[in-house]
Order: structure tokens, then C-alpha cells, then sequence
């Protein structure tokens, strides 16, 4: 190995000690520690949140009972108090999941509780707008049992912004990001007879469909988006494109959608496609002999070629 990858190799800082614990991604506190989630672990198996130090020291700050919240899919979104905000998609009064605060010594309090007409099973964390109060989305629930875009305060009173119906989208799986506008902007993915959609919501429930991506040339927006320095919005999607492994789209906030990349395989100028694989799964199933006869092509946001693999 030659020093240059030395430098780059990860330094193990902890390791979990019951599995399957499916922790989140991490933010960082005010403290300089890192905090996150697991969806499973704890006493229970319900989760937990935790805190790690930059040298590895992990404190279990709580573990979920189902009573006050169970499985958060999420990570933790720190609010202006310095407090960590989040969501599990079981568990409260319903077992519908919960919305929730905790501090940086363990202390949660159950701000609001899923009961299925407010929204049912929240699978994503929660961004903070510019007013102060929380946003995010449900799976399911809603006036029309197809999810919600909701909105939070820091006391607890939660308001659904959105149900959505179908043809407006269905089942957001994935978190809002806040655009310069301070509008809030996602995606739901095209199941259940639905199209896969990229969506703007003003903080007062204002819904606007910016893209619906339909036909063979998209298949499903499933994960979030990302906000870029140019004010565009970048994601992706898991299927469809030329070869259906999906593609990397920017997005306007006026909804003007450009396809960046079509992921592709090649073998010996036969196209293989299945839009139910990852490129890496689709790679995976071939040959050794198959592998060495691909053309792998990757282009980063900035119209780089790249090589993949």
C-alpha cells in the first residue's frame, strides 16, 4: 500500500456492539461531539441515540421504550437552543412514530405523537426553515393515507402542511432541504401508480410540483436532494435513464429539470439494464471475464469523466 492511501485509510473510532443497530448519519453539536441515532439497539431493540467523541469515546444517551418512540430511520437535527430534534418511525401513543427533543445529557421529551390522520411513520430526520420551527415528512398518513409534509415547534404543536394524494406524489421516504428561498423542497418516489416527483412547499402548506418524472426515461426519485452553491437542486434516481441504472438530475427552483448523467454498463456494445439494480449490484453480477470487457463511465456535477470501480 503506498503512503499516499495510508493517509486516506478510515480510522475506526467505535464499534457497535449489538446488531443490526443501522445508525444514522452524524452531526456534530455546539460541544464538538457527534451525535446520531441507531434503528436498533437499546435495552429493547427500539434504538438509541448516542454521542461520540472525536476520539472515539460513544455514550448511549438513550434508549427508546416503544412508549416514548421506537426505530428512528433518521439523523438528529440541532435546533437554535442547542437541543438535538428528531423522529422515530414507531412507537408513541399510536405506534405511529413520534416527534422529539433531546439534550446533550440524554433528557427526551416526546413532543408529538403519529396518529395517522397527522401522518403515520416518519422515515426521515428534520431540517430546520428560517422561521425557527421544524419541517419534515411522513411515509404514510394523512386525509389520504399516502404521507404528509409537516410542520413542528419547538413545544410540540405539529401542523400537516401537505397529504398528499397520488397525483401530487405518494409515500415521501426522504427529508426536506431548505432553499435560499425558504421554501422547503423534497421528492416522493413513483410507487403505487404514482410518479416519482420533485416538490416545493412553502412554510405555510403551499405545495408546487416542479418535476414528475414519467416514462421510461425516469423511474423513481427515492432519496433527497441536495442543494448546490449555483441555487440548484442535485439528486437522483434509483432507476430508468438510457440503460434504467438511474441517473443524477439538477433541478431548478422553476422545475427546469436537466439530466446529468445516465448510468450505464456496457458489454462488447451489448447494453445491460435492469432498473431494479444498483450500478454496483449490476457489476457485481458479472462475470470476471464480463467485468474486464465493461466501460464504466462516471461524470461528476462539474462534466468530469471519471472511471468507476
Amino acid at each position: 500500500m503506498t503512503a499516499s492511501a495510508k493517509a486516506w485509510e478510515p480510522e475506526v473510532l467505535n464499534s457497535f456492539a449489538i446488531s443490526p443497530t443501522l445508525p444514522s448519519s452524524l452531526l456534530q453539536g455546539s460541544d464538538g461531539n457527534f451525535y446520531g441515532t441507531t434503528y436498533g439497539g437499546g435495552s429493547r431493540g427500539f434504538g438509541t441515540v448516542f454521542s461520540v467523541t472525536t476520539n472515539g469515546v460513544l455514550t448511549t444517551l438513550l434508549k427508546f421504550t416503544d412508549a416514548n418512540g421506537a426505530r428512528p430511520r433518521g439523523g438528529l437535527a440541532l435546533g437554535l437552543d442547542g437541543n438535538f430534534y428528531g423522529t422515530t418511525a414507531r412507537g408513541g401513543s399510536s405506534h405511529l412514530g413520534t416527534v422529539f427533543k433531546v439534550t446533550t445529557n440524554g433528557i427526551l421529551t416526546t413532543l408529538a405523537s403519529f396518529t395517522g390522520t397527522n401522518g403515520a411513520q416518519p422515515y426521515a430526520g428534520l431540517v430546520l426553515g428560517s422561521d425557527g420551527d421544524f419541517y419534515g415528512t411522513s411515509l404514510d398518513g394523512g386525509l389520504n393515507s399516502k404521507g404528509t409534509v409537516f410542520k413542528v415547534t419547538t413545544n410540540g404543536a405539529l401542523t400537516t402542511l401537505v397529504s398528499f394524494d397520488g397525483a401530487n406524489g405518494a409515500f415521501p421516504q426522504a427529508g426536506l432541504v431548505l432553499g435560499d428561498d425558504g421554501s422547503l423542497y423534497g421528492t416522493t418516489p413513483g410507487v403505487s401508480g404514482s410518479f416519482a416527483t420533485v416538490f416545493r412547499v412553502t412554510t405555510n402548506g403551499m405545495l408546487t410540483s416542479l418535476v414528475m418524472f414519467g416514462g421510461p426515461e425516469f423511474a423513481s426519485s427515492q432519496a433527497g436532494l441536495l442543494l448546490g452553491r449555483d441555487g440548484n437542486f442535485y439528486g437522483t434516481t434509483y432507476g430508468g435513464g438510457n440503460a434504467g441504472l438511474g441517473t443524477v438530475f439538477k433541478v431548478a427552483t422553476n422545475g427546469a429539470l436537466t439530466t446529468l448523467e445516465h448510468r450505464r454498463l456496457l458489454l462488447r456494445g451489448r447494453r445491460r439494464a435492469n432498473k431494479h439494480f444498483t450500478l454496483l449490484s449490476a457489476f457485481r453480477s458479472l462475470t470476471p471475464k464480463q467485468r474486464r470487457s465493461c466501460v464504466p463511465v462516471r461524470k461528476s456535477f462539474l462534466g468530469e469523466a471519471r472511471t468507476a470501480w
